[in-house]
């Protein structure tokens, strides 16, 4: 029989183009998920960059195992494991760069690196299956993208949520870490629930988007109560703190109390620094808690040209001090200001 082939050159890049409605679709939503507008465009393309190099490396791979003559059996299985260990890789990676601080950076990354993958695939299909009618590869891209943004999502969140058990030199507790390990088991077998076809196509598909919605939508409100949280709480406490720095009160308070136990411990000029950074970095903190409360409440204007200048020259500052204090500094003050990666992110 024949290889169905193209009636026209517009029927092909119709499919083509079919491909992108998913990850389009996706883009356009990114703001229902970010009322703080934490989302950076640069690293959201990244994200899609990469996940569509996961997808290539899985092709690659499958390529090479498929020569060793799998069972169908194994394939089943194998596949979906394979395709979310590669897609969850994106995920630390991100969150090692600190490119994932928030639940909803990982919710949005995540799904950005799936609808990537997502991307990748379908074009490799489109092209392995150049007969298909535009309809069929509409369902088809929406049903695959619907799925790898997903479980991609899902385990980016998953990842994020264990790696913060750790914050504070914290170890996550036996059942801490089963309850993790049948999270991520769920993830897989939901891909290997949705390659098997035990559902109409159409009813599938309902299926997978009203799971994954659910599931976001808890995540999503997860996330934006530790964000209100964490602004209602710490930004007391880091006024406070700048203010009593400000009016020569520090040693009046239990943190300059705390501070001239160690004061011993560093020459004068580190533990200067040490002062000097601690209130760099709370008028930088306070700033960009402020600018989110601002924007969550459509009441944040632009900063001018100086403001941004004057902005960049203080993170420098910080950075030179930071240095200056090195590791035990930082110790020291970890009580202090915590310098969690959510803090860190906001100064910029």
């Amino acid at each position: 029989m024949p290889h169905p082939v193209y009636l026209d050159t517009s029927h092909a890049m119709a499919t083509y183009l079919i491909c992108l409605v998913p990850i389009l679709a996706y883009i356009l939503l990114l703001r229902l998920f970010d009322s703080f507008r934490l989302i950076r465009w640069g690293v959201l393309s990244a994200a899609i960059l990469a996940g569509m190099a996961a997808c290539v490396a899985v092709v690659a791979a499958g390529y090479v195992m498929q020569r060793q003559a799998l069972t169908a059996a194994e394939s089943v299985w194998l596949f979906p494991l394979l395709e979310e260990a590669m897609k969850a890789a994106v995920a630390v990676i991100l969150i090692r760069r600190r490119n994932i601080v928030f639940f909803v950076e990982a919710l949005v990354y995540g799904a950005a690196a799936g609808g990537g993958f997502a991307l990748a695939e379908n074009l490799i299909y489109v092209i392995c299956n150049p007969g298909m009618m535009l309809g069929t590869a509409l369902f088809r891209g929406i049903s695959t993208a619907m799925l790898h943004i997903g479980c991609t999502a899902l385990a980016a969140s998953l990842i994020l949520l264990y790696k913060n058990m750790y914050h504070g030199g914290r170890r996550p507790t036996i059942v801490q870490n089963i309850l993790c390990c049948m999270a991520a088991a769920l993830v897989v077998a939901i891909h290997l629930v949705f390659n098997l076809h035990l559902l109409p196509p159409l009813l599938q598909l309902v299926a997978t988007v009203l799971i994954f919605l659910s599931l976001f939508v808890a995540l999503g409100t997860y996330n934006e109560s530790c964000i209100y949280r964490w602004l209602d709480h710490s930004i007391t406490f880091d006024i406070q703190l700048l203010t009593a720095i400000r009016q020569g009160r520090l040693t009046e308070t239990n943190t300059g109390e705390y501070l001239l136990t160690v004061r011993s411990q560093f020459p004068a000029e580190v533990f200067f620094d040490i002062i000097c950074f601690m209130q760099l970095y709370l008028e930088l903190v306070i700033s960009g808690k402020s600018r989110m409360m601002l924007q969550q409440a459509g009441l944040d204007t632009p900063l001018t040209a100086d403001e941004r200048q004057r902005h960049a020259d203080m993170v420098k500052e910080l950075y030179a001090l930071r240095e200056n204090i090195g590791v035990m500094g930082e110790i020291v003050l970890r009580p202090i200001l915590r310098l969690k990666d959510d803090d860190m992110r906001i100064i910029g």
